[in-house]
């Protein structure tokens, strides 16, 4: 058997490596302290080979743990769907409002599709959403 640290012969096609051969591989790298370029070309192995099979053996946990708790205050949540709801209308009310007032004025209702109509949406739902805050939250 071939052994493992051993450049592969250039003739065609590389040599796939067993997984017993992938661990003894990743262990050599880990125990020499070089860095993957460093011990790739030390070694002949593959910079992009090396790479693969340290992502393909990772041991530890990629997804980070979260605590979920209640909420302090329940109505924070009431306010923010109720902001989100009033934010969704005005911005349709706005969007086919603001157009048809404009053509009504024999202006140009291309100049309504985006500053003004966001301007109008962003105001309304800032003023709603601190409202009912002041309101629901106390």
């Amino acid at each position: 058997m071939k052994d493992v640290l051993e450049p592969a012969d250039n003739s065609g096609m590389a040599r796939q490596r067993s997984a017993q051969e992938i661990q003894q591989l990743l262990e050599k790298y880990r125990a020499s302290g070089l860095t993957q370029s460093e011990y790739c070309r030390q070694t002949g192995v593959v910079l992009s080979s090396l790479g693969r099979y340290l992502r393909r053996n990772r041991s530890e946990q990629r997804l980070v743990k979260v605590k979920l708790e209640a909420p302090s205050e329940p109505g924070v949540g009431f306010v923010l769907m109720l902001a989100i709801t009033v934010a969704m209308i005005a911005a349709c009310l706005f969007g086919v409002l603001m157009p048809t007032a404009l053509r009504a004025l024999k202006a140009d209702p291309k100049i309504a599709a985006g500053p003004i109509v966001l301007a109008l949406t962003d105001l309304a739902t800032l003023l709603c959403y601190f409202n009912m805050a002041g309101i629901l939250l106390g």
